[in-house]
């Protein structure tokens, strides 16, 4: 019989409230409803959840002893039940019968070890990851909410994967639930204190450079950087599952984007694989109308799962930001500063800018939005305005130029379609001056250097947000903070021919310490920092020792100064 209207909304309401962590109101609420309404297998189970929350172990039992005679058959209520059990103390040899191992996801049946071999994972401990992830699937803003959580996730990752599993095993998906069993193995040796010795293969580092987001132009620097000290390095877009295990370190560029990649990362760690983890931003904070938001944004519940998992594969994660880096770091994550940098082999980025007639003042959809441009629409075009020579080039977002639509005469500005990162320096070079206004926030802080790096290696002087990284920076540009700031900076640029030559070779010799060969040494440093010792000392040649990794004199470009913080 359906539930009527109000104990409806009553229900969705206790969940509401178990989601968020009310578990006495949630309480309440429910036995509201199955007391007008005993036969709500749904409710039913609820209310043993939020029971087993509060360590009710009686309540809990007997709601979900309710819920059986309901459905007898339902394989959630059995688990449910005999979880509650167990944990009334019914012996730690009852907690081992074989019945329950099974019950456990059948990864033990299924690998032969109907030992202890995944007693890190406790039953409370699902059932906290499956109310988890349907917080996280079920919440208006989910990647707010991940971010603010990472430390429970990291803690419940293998309970999350024991999850899938089962979900895996019950879709029929068996070779998907046979690589996370895998995973779930490697994570318990990762978490065990072993001593048993392991056969490592020596010889050259092999490594695989991955970026699954096309056109990132991400594996060309790392690769380079690897192969000077005498790598074997492949470069991908993808990973196929049966390569998985051909390499001692796979570095992934925001693998999170497809969702193979991540399982690769999975297979790969089983099989001892050193995993480390590039991102660009704080894609947790990625703003909706970001033009990158549908392949990267964490807007769906898939994105979402992939996302937590690399980060509870890496052995390292490298970072843009320092911000960003101190976040992961408070959420137990390995983490490292490395900006992406740029490659001089590329020949654009020192190509002479061609001669024109106007001044152009230009702005790139990618790390800012046309919302950030918005803010300060006024006054760019009050300065273009009162500059017949200059001209507005907007390159990426239509929505950008409409903002300007009504406030330039046409003839004063112009729009780029959007162009891949290795055209990235010919559309810098269509640009007298670069626009980099950003609204205040994590995301902002989060990007780091490489806009500055960018424009200092075309040796285009900038306009700023004071952000963190924009201050650090410090050269090839100027801070502009409020609305008149941005009129007077602008009108110093656009009329002070030597104030711009000045501001290029400033910002094109801090560029020079992120330059490939530059960057080289750093990403080896990073990259043989994070592998185990074992292998570490069989690698052909000399090799830094993880001591020395971790208080290698930082890279300096001007006042800055970084690459020398690790967790």
């Amino acid at each position: 019989m359906p539930l009527p209207t109000a104990l409806h909304l009553r229900r969705a309401q206790a969940r509401a409230e178990l989601h968020a962590g009310r578990v006495d109101s949630a309480r309440d609420l429910l036995q509201a409803v199955v007391d007008q309404a005993p036969d709500d297998l749904e409710a039913r189970l609820w209310l043993g959840d939020a029971a087993l929350a509060a360590g009710d172990l009686t309540s809990a039992e007997a709601n979900y002893t309710a819920a059986q005679r309901l459905r007898q058959d339902d394989h959630d209520v059995a688990a449910r039940l005999k979880l509650v059990q167990a944990e009334r103390g019914r012996g730690q040899a009852a907690w081992r019968e074989r019945s329950i191992e099974r019950d456990l996801g059948g990864i033990r049946q299924d690998l032969g070890e109907l030992d202890e071999s995944l007693s890190f994972i406790s039953e409370i401990d699902i059932r906290k990851a499956a109310l988890l992830l349907d917080e996280i699937v079920t919440s208006r803003e989910p990647a707010t909410l991940i971010s603010d959580r990472l430390n429970e996730v990291g803690r419940l990752l293998p309970a999350l994967v024991e999850l899938n599993i089962r979900v895996a095993r019950r879709d029929g998906q068996d070779e998907v639930a046979d690589a996370l069993g895998q995973l779930l193995v490697s994570l318990r040796l990762q978490r065990a204190e072993s001593t048993t010795p392991q056969a490592v293969r020596g010889g050259p580092l092999r490594a695989l450079v991955v970026a699954p987001v096309a056109g990132s132009g991400f594996t060309r620097i790392p690769a380079t950087a690897l192969r000077a000290h005498g790598a074997e390095v492949d470069e991908h877009s993808g990973l196929a599952a049966e390569r998985a295990r051909d390499y001692d370190v796979i570095i992934a560029h925001e693998p999170h984007a497809d969702v193979q990649v991540t399982q690769g990362l999975a297979l790969a760690a089983a099989e001892g694989a050193t995993i480390i983890v590039s991102l660009a931003c704080d894609y947790a904070r990625l703003p909706i109308e970001h033009p990158a938001f549908h392949r990267l944004g964490l807007g769906s519940a898939e994105r979402v799962e992939s996302f937590v998992t690399a980060l509870g594969l890496a052995d390292l994660i490298i970072a843009p930001a320092e911000a960003m880096a101190e976040t992961l770091r408070a959420a137990g994550h390995r983490t490292r500063v490395l900006p992406m940098g740029w490659a001089r082999t590329d020949g654009a980025w020192d190509l002479p800018r061609e001669p024109r007639s106007a001044l152009s003042i230009g702005w790139v959809a990618g790390p800012g939005t046309h919302l950030d441009l918005a803010q300060i629409r006024r006054e760019v075009a009050r300065v273009v305005r009162a500059h017949p020579e200059v001209r507005l080039t907007l390159a990426g977002d239509p929505l950008a130029y409409q903002h300007f639509a009504q406030l330039i005469p046409e003839s004063q500005r112009q729009y780029l379609p959007p162009v891949s990162v290795h055209d990235r320096p010919y559309l810098l070079g269509q640009f007298d001056i670069l626009l980099l206004p950003l609204r205040s926030g994590d995301y902002a802080e989060s990007l780091g250097l490489q806009p500055f790096i960018e424009a200092g290696a075309r040796g285009l002087p900038w306009i700023a947000t004071p952000t963190l990284a924009a201050r650090d920076w410090g050269s090839g540009g100027v801070l502009a903070e409020g609305p008149e700031a941005w009129v007077a900076q602008l009108t110093r640029l656009c009329e002070e021919t030597q104030l711009r030559a000045e501001l290029s070779t400033a910002g094109r010799r801090a560029a020079e310490a992120f330059e490939t060969g530059a960057l080289a040494e750093a990403w080896w440093r990073a990259t043989t920092g994070a592998l185990p010792l074992n292998r570490l000392a069989r690698l052909n040649g000399p090799t830094p020792t993880r001591e020395h990794d971790v208080n290698m004199a930082p890279i300096r470009a001007g006042a800055l100064t970084w690459g020398a913080d690790w967790s």
